[in-house]
């Protein structure tokens, strides 16, 4: 795979996103595991509307996760989450993850 652009149905330009992986992870890897937020909802049942508890507004795309070298990515911090929204996201992410037909690509 050509992990270099992003193409199809990926955002692109610059989105908000959240950070599903632990701190440890972040620190010694040098890398996130995160979801990008887009304004806009396609009604998949894996979007995760962000609420009135959160400054920042927009649907968490699940479908979407990647690994990316934050720094490399120009991170800055906006805000802590919920703890039920992260769980939602996780909880998504795990069950794609847990899927019987994975393949190699």
């Amino acid at each position: 795979m050509d992990l270099d652009t992003k193409v199809g149905h990926e955002l692109r330009g610059r989105h908000p996103v959240l950070v599903v992986s632990n701190e440890r992870y972040n620190r010694v890897s040098n890398l996130a595991i995160v979801c990008p937020i887009a304004k806009k909802d396609n009604s998949h049942d894996h979007h995760i509307k962000l609420d009135k508890r959160t400054k920042t507004q927009g649907f968490v795309l699940t479908d979407q996760a990647r690994i990316l070298d934050i720094v490399a990515h120009n991170y800055e911090f906006i805000e802590r989450l919920p703890h039920e929204i992260l769980f939602d996201v996780t909880d998504i992410i795990s069950e794609f993850i847990k899927g019987e037909n994975n393949l190699s690509a």
